[in-house]
This record gives C-alpha cells, structure tokens and sequence, in this order.
C-alpha cells in the first residue's frame, strides 16, 4: 500500500485500507509527505489495528517526509530472515528526506522480496531527474548479497515491488490517451 499525505493531518482508518487483512500474510505500507510529527500515530494505528488481525511489525523506517512499515502475519515471523531496510535522501541539497526513498528486503518461504517505497522530483519537465533519481536510489540501496555479487537488488530479487508518488507525468491529452 502506498500513499501520498500531502503534509496534511490525517487519521488513518485501517479497517478501510486492510478491508481484505486475512487474505494476505504480508503487508508493506509506503508513505510520502507525511509530517514527521504525524508519522508515529499513523504507525501505532495501524500497528494496534493488525496486532488484532494477528500480524507482527518486522521493519520501520522513516525520513523527513517518506515513512515504510513492514508487517508479516506472526505465524511467519519466524521464517522471515536476512530482514536489511535502507534509506536514501535525495531531496534538499541531495541530503533531506522528503525525496529519496526507503527500501526493505528479506528472505520468506526461500524466496528474496524486495520493497521499495519512493518520492521523486515533481514538476511537468523533471522525467530525466526522476529516471536518474530512480536509478540512484536503486544503486545506493544494494543489499550485502547484493553488494557481494556486484548486481542491483532489483535483479537479484525473486519479487521486486516499487511503490510511492512517482511524480509521471502522462505527455497525452485525455483524447489521444482513449484514441
């Protein structure tokens, strides 16, 4: 799951983003500009409402803007292994985290997942600074197999999942889009 706060205050209801709780054994939740000082009750909600759904929070990680909460339903928390969550800042003078990204990857059932939640650069005419920022974060984030084998995590993995606010832009109009 993945979304973009917008800086504002918002109370999150986890029985309607994990309406189908039971159907999945693990979940990855991807923020962007959520306020610091919003970060922990967004976690602790949703923490308290999977608690009761009988899941275990595995991995946190959190920027200035950018949060990534990793849980696993507890009956596989011990099967979760090699668990690694990096951080790559890239927004302000390339070191303020309200650009950049999170990433978290681990071992399950003998297969490498790998998460990453990103915010990359707005504006109409940046396409060529999110392709570099995405390839930076992708770079700098490299695991210590990862690392060892001289590869990008994103090749090594099993499942690589990347979500967050993007920023794309379609360079269509709505016509030639249905056309």
């Amino acid at each position: 799951m993945t979304w973009n706060m917008a800086r504002k205050k918002i109370v999150i209801k986890p029985e309607q983003l994990f309406a189908n709780v039971n159907h999945v054994d693990m979940i990855v939740c991807g923020f962007q500009e959520s306020k610091m000082r919003n970060q922990s009750d967004v976690q602790l909600r949703i923490q308290q409402y999977l608690r009761r759904h009988d899941f275990v929070q595995i991995a946190h990680s959190a920027m200035w803007e950018i949060m990534m909460v990793v849980f696993v339903k507890s009956e596989h928390a011990a099967n979760i292994r090699d668990p690694e969550i990096r951080s790559y800042r890239n927004g302000l003078f390339g070191m303020v985290g309200n650009k950049g990204g999170i990433q978290f990857n681990c071992v399950f059932k003998n297969h490498l997942f790998n998460f990453m939640t990103c915010h990359l650069r707005h504006g109409q005419n940046a396409a060529e600074q999110r392709n570099e920022m995405m390839s930076h974060f992708v770079k700098e984030t490299k695991s210590r197999e990862a690392f060892k084998k001289q590869f990008d995590l994103d090749v090594l993995s099993d499942f690589s999942v990347i979500l967050g606010d993007m920023n794309y832009r379609m360079d269509t109009t709505y016509t030639e889009f249905i056309g």
